[in-house]
């Protein structure tokens, strides 16, 4: 089937605090070789890479400068900086895989990476959520605690750098505030895959943008959702998980509450409440944290959304092969 695949992934760990940094373009070059190794793809293979990036990552300065002149990437590679917000590594993934889906080019990088991560939600150094109920706010972080203890705890989280077998789970939750986060995919096409025996592990079925004209996020979330399941003539309980980017807790909560998704599907292994913030990062985390639960699971489908500045919204649907 024709498409645009991922083909591996690597992330920073989730836990534990990594050495203060202050090149983000020295973080997300070892991130690509990294991501390259791990998928056993040349660098002179790439051809494009894809950055999500908000000014929050900090770092921005040279950055695009020395991603095209790195030595590591091949000549011609092309870097460009998507910044939207919340969900600028969703973005990044989306347009890697339209630049594949043009059949112009079969390996393209989508990165994202931050300078300082923040705590989880019931960290004493995070601030108050403003305009959300304390006790909706403890009963999202302590289930999201809860659900990240358990993907722990059954090895569903040791794949892509996300975690290791001698990490324990809830005692070290919700997270402190970290180094240096990032997250970067290898898109590509369906040809490339066939041609160099490489197994994808997902496919990229679809991915939609929206905007909400009431001005809400949750709004917006909830209709790139729709607009998603649409185009595929899905229901939302035909999707086996949904990964909700919970900064914002109100949103996240009323998102699913707007869409009578079943609670236990959302955020399943844990989500910004208990891993903390990785800025643009964090969209491409939570791709690699479903792809582990599908796998671990043996389930099949994951939605993922986020909040984008305007009243926007991006949602993506991936399919474990």
């Amino acid at each position: 089937m024709a498409g645009a695949y991922i083909l591996d992934i690597a992330c920073s760990p989730l836990l534990g605090r990594a050495a203060p940094a202050t090149d983000l373009a020295g973080v997300l070059l070892d991130a690509v070789r990294r991501a390259a190794t791990s998928a056993q793809v040349r660098l002179t293979d790439v051809h494009d890479v894809v950055v999500g990036h908000t000014a929050g990552d900090g770092g921005a300065g040279d950055l695009l400068d020395r991603l095209n002149n790195a030595e590591a990437v091949s000549d011609g590679v092309t870097a460009y900086l998507v910044d939207r917000g919340a969900a600028s590594g969703l973005h990044a993934l989306g347009l890697a895989a339209q630049g594949v889906l043009s059949g112009q080019q079969d390996v393209i990088v989508a990165t994202a990476g931050s300078l300082g991560g923040s705590a989880g939600l019931a960290s004493p150094v995070h601030p108050a959520t403003p305009g959300v109920d304390p006790a909706d706010v403890e009963r999202h972080v302590k289930a999201s605690a809860t659900r990240a203890g358990r993907a722990l705890a059954e090895g569903a989280l040791s794949h892509f750098g996300l975690a290791d077998a001698t990490t324990v789970g809830v005692a070290e939750l919700p997270a402190a505030p970290g180094g240096p986060a990032f997250a970067t995919a290898i898109i590509v096409s369906e040809r490339f895959a066939e041609r160099f025996h490489r197994p994808p592990k997902a496919r990229i079925r679809r991915m939609t943008t929206a905007a909400s004209y009431v001005r809400t996020s949750a709004e917006a979330m909830s209709e790139a959702a729709i607009r998603l399941l649409m185009n595929e003539t899905l229901n939302v309980g035909d999707v086996d998980l949904w990964e909700i980017h919970d900064g914002d807790v109100a949103a996240a909560i009323e998102t699913g509450s707007m869409l009578d998704v079943d609670v236990d599907r959302v955020n399943a292994g844990g989500g910004v409440a208990a891993f903390g913030d990785a800025g643009s990062a964090t969209c491409l985390r939570s791709t690699a944290i479903a792809l582990c639960l599908l796998r671990q699971r043996k389930l099949h489908t994951c939605g993922v959304l986020a909040p984008a500045p305007g009243s926007t919204a991006a949602a993506l649907l991936i399919e474990r092969l």
